[in-house]
């Protein structure tokens, strides 16, 4: 489906947008053609909430297809995903993006906008890295997608210091939440390298 069909569908109306700590967004059609590339699309009730990447592959975003005062075709974006702009990945270089930041408006925190955000980027053939330092609502958004990683058909790999972990057979381990130590992996403490460098990596099967 393109962006235009998209428009041409009945969408929702908003009549108040949200107050929020963060900026609500709205994108108009034009916008979101001539800068993004749809990612994929759900409905919610009566509502389209769609995500899109931006060309240049530096963010992402997902949100409700709405029309602004206006009257014309929008999105009203809800949580923006930013990447690090020269991330330094080692083997999986060139092949991933890696999360910068995660931005959420209060309707969508607690709403899976996040994971399923990351869904539709490694449903689109993405390959996603943690950031360098996970804190709680990464550390979250992280299990979730581990402990769906089978049924959504995609895997999680743990990268340190540059190279995928791989067993006593030199075999790459695919992470299930379980078969790693949670202290080789979660720690907000920037000063420790052994975490610090501790990625986990989804690449869809």
């Amino acid at each position: 489906m393109t962006f235009d069909e998209l428009f041409e569908m009945p969408t929702f109306v908003n009549s108040e947008l949200p107050v929020d700590d963060v900026q609500v967004s709205i994108m108009s059609a034009n916008t979101l053609k001539r800068e993004y590339d749809m990612l994929g699309e759900f409905s919610v009730g009566s509502d389209r909430v769609v995500g899109a990447i931006k060309k240049n592959h530096k963010s992402a975003i997902i949100g409700h297809m709405v029309q602004r005062d206006d009257g014309v075709p929008s999105m009203r974006v809800v949580t923006t995903l930013t990447f690090h702009e020269q991330p330094d990945l080692g083997e999986i270089a060139g092949k991933a993006l890696q999360v910068d930041t995660v931005v959420s408006t209060d309707e969508a925190r607690g709403g899976g906008y996040g994971y399923s955000l990351y869904k539709m980027l490694l449903n689109s053939g993405f390959t996603l890295a943690s950031d360098n330092v996970q804190y709680i609502g990464g550390i979250e958004l992280w299990e979730k997608i581990i402990r769906r990683s089978a049924r959504d058909l995609h895997n999680v790999y743990i990268l340190q210091n540059g190279k995928l972990l791989r067993d006593e057979k030199g075999q790459v381990i695919v992470y299930d939440g379980s078969n790693v130590p949670d202290d080789v992996i979660w720690s907000t403490n920037k000063r420790s390298e052994q975490h610090y460098y501790t990625l986990l990596v989804a690449v869809n099967k």
